[in-house]
């Protein structure tokens, strides 16, 4: 068995230093010949069998998959309402009640897509199912990256979100310093087609000046927000403990930290919040966008 395993491991070896010989820096390898043999090098890792209860384990990737998409689907469902009746009625009757008309929203200009595609879309970024990835894009000729406009202003034009751009694929990483077989220890990252990225990035850029222009959003939140890092949050913490200290008063904080958070988003009242803050147009397209999502 020893000697069998050192077979092995010599072929393997003698099989990286030819790899190694034949390598040259190109775009192929990235122009570095560490990152193109560090795949090689690296063990993989694969997803044991999962524990789905006492009796049954999830052991092919067929059982795997079908387990782990019945947990997130157990799992990304809203809190239970603790609204009255009334207060639940009074929200629905706002969703359903027309909206304010205003001016359509302006269209999208090609050279937008091509500036988004070219500075915003990294080209080996992780592709979704489409399997259309940023490389691709970025060598369009003029005529596609039109049609892609067209596509985009569509969007705007009928306030609908293609269908096909709202499935995720889900890639699920298992937790440092968590049990392998427990379906619970994994987090899934979703993966969306880079079409529909785009458009995100440049609906983004038109809506980020009503949510500062409006102050929708506290001066104090830092996270996922433009010129702003933690690190300025712990400087203000700092500061309030500081000034605190020096005038020998009390400081007390309160650190919560919300259990599935995104997961259990109420979305009658985020709909509610929508329709409030952004203009008809927006509202709709961000309503389509949330709306029907799958993975």
């Amino acid at each position: 068995m020893k000697e069998l395993k050192h077979l092995l491991q010599t072929l393997r070896n003698e099989g990286i230093q030819n790899h190694l010989q034949e390598l040259t820096p190109t775009e192929a390898t990235d122009y570095s010949l560490w990152k193109a043999t560090r795949k090689i090098k690296q063990p993989h890792h694969q997803t044991p069998s999962i524990r789905i209860n006492r009796n049954t384990w999830a052991r092919t990737d067929k059982q795997k998959a079908t387990a782990f998409a019945k947990h997130l689907a157990s799992v990304f469902q809203p809190f239970p309402s603790r609204l009255s009746a009334i207060e639940e009625e009074t929200i629905k009757n706002a969703l359903n009640a027309p909206h304010q008309m205003t001016l359509p929203m302006k269209k999208i200009r090609i050279n937008k897509v091509k500036n988004v595609i070219k500075h915003k879309i990294h080209p080996k970024k992780a592709l979704g199912y489409d399997l259309i990835t940023g490389k691709v894009l970025q060598e369009l000729s003029q005529k596609g990256l039109r049609a892609i406009t067209q596509i985009y202003n569509a969007i705007i034009r009928i306030e609908y979100f293609p269908c096909q751009w709202k499935v995720g694929q889900i890639i699920m990483i298992a937790k440092p310093g968590k049990k392998p077989d427990d379906i619970a220890s994994y987090r899934p990252i979703s993966l969306l087609p880079i079409l529909s990225k785009i458009i995100e990035k440049i609906l983004l850029q038109r809506l980020t000046p009503i949510i500062e222009e409006s102050k929708l959003i506290s001066s104090h939140q830092f996270g996922c927000r433009k010129k702003r890092g933690t690190v300025e949050q712990v400087h203000r913490i700092v500061n309030k403990i500081y000034n605190d200290l020096e005038n020998k008063r009390y400081c007390s904080a309160a650190f919560i930290d919300i259990s599935q958070a995104f997961n259990k988003v109420w979305h009658a009242g985020l709909f509610y919040k929508l329709k409030c803050a952004f203009p008809h147009p927006a509202y709709m397209i961000l309503k389509s966008y949330l709306t029907d999502r799958t993975f």
